[in-house]
């Protein structure tokens, strides 16, 4: 079964690194560009990017070979060198839409793999719709209910009497967050 959704890197597009002329979309600023697809053994036999990859793509990533924390490191490197160079010969590096983006670049997390979806605009510009958002999401919401179930949990294991009152009423119960609400019950 095909997945439009793909293991890629990502980049803010810019225009100085990117490149802009007449034949490119207009809508491209704020949007991330694909750097990297991880390739799967479904989208190699099936020839739904060979418009955009070629033999030379292959060659360049050593058909398929390189390690995904090699791919990484080399972007990380690519941008220390680029915010290095731009410091050194004066380049402003400024983005029209994000006022922040030195500091964003210069992050350790900025090249990190995500799940998205490749999206091709009017000058065929690869972009990424970043599916890894929502999960992010989820995860730092179940951290905070987890946390608090242990914390409940932990003072009821130190609290013998509310053992023996559970066996004697059976109306004392306690509320242990669940998965249920977790979005909305910012009080659990």
């Amino acid at each position: 079964m095909m997945t439009k959704n793909r293991l890629m890197l990502c980049e803010i597009y810019h225009p100085k690194l990117h490149g802009f002329d007449e034949k490119s979309d207009p809508n491209i600023f704020g949007h991330h560009m694909v750097a990297y697809v991880k390739r799967n053994e479904e989208s190699d036999n099936e020839s739904e990017y060979s418009d955009y990859f070629t033999d030379e793509d292959d060659d360049l990533f050593g058909d398929g070979l390189l390690l995904d924390e090699e791919v990484i490191r080399l972007f990380k490197n690519k941008y220390e060198n680029i915010v290095q160079n731009s410091l050194e010969f004066n380049i402003n590096l400024e983005h029209k839409l994000i006022r922040n983006y030195i500091n964003i670049v210069t992050k350790d997390n900025y090249i990190t793999p995500h799940i998205g979806e490749c999206i091709y605009l009017s000058g065929d510009e690869c972009v990424a719709i970043i599916k890894t958002m929502w999960l992010k999401i989820v995860q730092r919401c179940w951290r905070r209910i987890y946390k608090t179930r242990m914390q409940i949990i932990s003072n009821i294991k130190r609290n013998p009497q509310y053992l023996l009152r559970r066996e004697y009423d059976s109306k004392c119960n306690i509320r242990i967050p669940t998965i249920h609400g977790m979005f909305w019950n910012f009080n659990a």
